[in-house]
């Protein structure tokens, strides 16, 4: 399956995330709102859409799957999954991000993609068939809690990792790929929820 999206499609998506004056600014004071001020696991950064497209096609998402973005932030991972996905869920505990994720949607009349407001190390993902977590920033235990987390999903469930293959008894690391990000590349693992 190709995974692409028009080019018009993708100018609007980048049309609404424009709106959002000084994201990083927003993240930070979010952040700090929440008392999380120096957090280094809780960032501002996004995956951008291109990137997205690969690892829909590298996790192999259909019209049958229901995608989790974990640490959603802004939600673009979940705003492309949902066109290509049944349903796209990000999961963000950031109140005033998960706001303007909820805001990107509704602008781009979206009704598949939902921001709920949770802590991604121990989001309900029993209902998801395709996870992505964006794990770079992670430091090495909140990557085993959300490891515990995806492997109570079922089995035959997909997770995607970046810069950190996830270790768990129940999860198989299936395989690694390099994918372009905006002029680097990062290493993506392939889990299987066995």
């Amino acid at each position: 399956m190709a995974y692409e999206l028009a080019s018009e499609r993708l100018e609007q998506i980048y049309a609404e995330y424009r709106k959002i004056a000084y994201p990083y600014l927003l993240v930070d004071a979010s952040r700090r709102g929440a008392g999380r001020d120096g957090d280094t696991e809780a960032v501002y950064g996004t995956t951008p859409a291109p990137t997205v497209l690969q690892l829909l096609e590298f996790g192999g998402a259909t019209a049958d799957d229901v995608f989790y973005d974990l640490g959603c932030g802004l939600g673009v991972p979940t705003i492309v999954a949902a066109h290509f996905c049944k349903r796209s869920i990000g999961i963000e505990f950031l109140p005033e991000v998960a706001e303007k994720a909820r805001e990107v949607a509704r602008g781009l009349n979206i009704d598949n993609a939902v921001f709920e407001l949770n802590d991604y190390k121990s989001a309900d993902v029993s209902l998801g068939t395709l996870i992505y977590c964006y794990s770079t920033c992670m430091r090495a235990q909140s990557r085993v809690e959300v490891a515990e987390s995806v492997s109570r999903a079922r089995p035959g469930t997909r997770i995607l990792t970046v810069t950190h293959n996830f270790e768990h008894p129940e999860l198989e690391m299936k395989e690694k790929r390099e994918l372009s990000w905006e002029g680097s590349s990062h290493t993506v693992y392939l889990h299987l929820r066995k």
